[in-house]
């Protein structure tokens, strides 16, 4: 399988389709880390509810920003649940021993993503708290505040042995959003939580984003001198991602040798 963005060197290679005809394609035990952020399908109670349009559920009543949709988010808990365990069980066959998979959810999604990562046979290892700050979202005055989002990780077999690893690393990271007027993709993380979680690979390891979204893992990635494999359905998606992507590699080439590129003609010139 052939990528439809590279590096000259392969050293980030983009794939621009659904997730699971494209991962099976990929070369077994050559990643890392996967470090993913799917599509939560936690907007609503009820099918009607989940079914609305992406601006609809996730952006702030009143807002004037309309973002690109993305699909893949109507789904019930169940069906999210084992769509999960689907994607997750063929990163376990890229994953080398030992290695991560790190993934974000909300706080509804919380246990079934937790249930997918164990029926994929990775080793659940615990959960890491993203602390949004105060200005987080709230419900009304009666509620606690939303002000957690969460990354579930576990490892290919354990990870003893790890002596080389620079860790053990903070079990909580800490930022605010990216700010409405800044993102290019409606659920789009922070780059530096997403450098953070990348601690736990070494200079030159593989990092795997199969919901690429606007390119964020990628960027911190390539910020860390890591490899970098990333996955987008959505067209529009996957061309803001090269474009992020191309900028940094750019601002790195500052302090390193220029990095060529090449691409399909599909998604137009390098």
């Amino acid at each position: 399988m052939q990528p439809d963005w590279q590096t000259e060197d392969g050293a980030v290679q983009l794939y621009c389709g659904d997730v699971l005809e494209i991962l099976p394609g990929l070369d077994p035990e050559s990643v890392d880390c996967i470090l993913a952020d799917p599509p939560y399908s936690s907007g609503g109670l009820h099918k009607a509810a989940r079914s609305r349009s992406i601006n609809d559920k996730y952006v702030t009543s009143g807002a004037t920003i309309q973002y690109s949709e993305f699909s893949g988010d109507a789904r019930d808990q169940r069906s999210w649940t084992r769509w999960c365990a689907e994607w997750m069980r063929d990163c376990l066959t890229l994953a080398r021993p030992n290695r991560y998979l790190l993934s974000f959810c909300d706080w509804r999604q919380l246990p079934g993503l937790v249930d997918a990562i164990q029926w994929a046979d990775w080793t659940w290892n615990g959960i890491i708290p993203w602390d949004k700050g105060d200005g987080a979202r709230a419900g009304n005055t009666s509620m606690f505040r939303h002000q957690c989002e969460y990354v579930a990780w576990g490892t290919k077999g354990g990870t003893a042995g790890y002596k080389d690893r620079s860790g053990p690393w903070p079990g909580v990271v800490r930022c605010t959003v990216v700010s409405p007027n800044d993102r290019d993709h409606q659920s789009e993380k922070p780059v530096e939580i997403l450098q953070e979680l990348l601690a736990c690979c070494l200079t030159g390891e593989s990092v795997l984003d199969p919901f690429m979204g606007s390119g964020s893992t990628g960027v911190a990635a390539v910020s860390r001198g890591l490899r970098f494999i990333g996955i987008e359905l959505d067209r529009s998606h996957f061309a803001t991602a090269v474009k992020r992507i191309k900028a940094e590699l750019g601002r790195m080439s500052l302090f390193e040798p220029v990095v060529k590129t090449s691409t399909k003609s599909l998604f137009g010139s390098p």
